[in-house]
């Protein structure tokens, strides 16, 4: 209104037309138009960003997918080196093959290094030998199912060193990360050993409550003597 009756012409409106536009121009629609506007550019951008977000883990899976098939086939090429080096009687450079093979920065951080360590050890006559390496695979174990064998390892291999405190030890990390394989009639056996060299009479008669026959040969096999 004070801008069509100002006094000076340059500050009153230019034309009719620029009156009727100011006149039809509806200020809330126009800022509802700009919130519109504004969302829609928020959901491109967000939209844009889980998609470039989506694709770069799908290359990523797809990544590691194609390194753990290349680094089995590679295990599945140690074992046979292997095999050929005990055929020889060469333990030592089958030793040497399989830290070279762990030691590979393409094998860094996949499965196959927990696998090589596990077959390794399954495959030692020394106890020693073989409980060195289960750790080493429970300390590389990418899957719960190779730190479950890992721990089942150690635990069967301090026990026949009659290492009791240390298989107690391995069983109670066992019982907190996998309570569903702590039942085995071997793993009772620990639990009797290990209640026994601490002189605790009321838990290894719960262990021999349990009711389990093997409990007691398999006791005089892990008991420290």
């Amino acid at each position: 209104m004070c801008r069509g009756l100002a006094k000076r012409p340059e500050e009153r409106f230019a034309s009719l037309a620029e009156l009727v536009e100011l006149l039809t121009r509806d200020p809330e629609a126009e800022r509802q138009q700009r919130r519109r506007r504004a969302l829609q550019i928020a959901g491109a951008i967000v939209g844009t960003a889980v998609l470039v977000a989506g694709v770069m883990f799908g290359y990523a899976a797809a990544s590691r997918y194609a390194g753990e098939r290349r680094a089995q086939r590679r295990l599945e090429a140690l074992h046979g080196q292997i095999e050929a080096l005990r055929a020889r009687g060469d333990a030592n450079e089958a030793r040497r093959s399989l830290r070279t093979f762990v030691a590979l920065p393409e094998n860094r951080g996949l499965a196959v290094v927990a696998r090589a360590y596990l077959e390794w050890a399954a495959a030692q006559t020394d106890h020693a030998e073989a409980v060195d390496a289960y750790g080493s695979a429970y300390i590389a174990a990418r899957t719960e199912a190779d730190a479950r064998a890992a721990l089942l390892g150690l635990i069967e291999r301090l026990s026949a060193q009659r290492k009791v405190p240390e298989a107690a030890a391995a069983l109670a990390v066992l019982e907190r990360q996998a309570p569903q394989e702590t039942s085995r009639p071997a793993l009772q056996a620990v639990r009797l050993a290990a209640a026994l060299s601490r002189r605790d009479l009321p838990a290894a008669a719960r262990v021999l409550a349990s009711g389990d026959e093997d409990n007691g040969d398999m006791f005089w096999r892990t008991c420290p003597m």
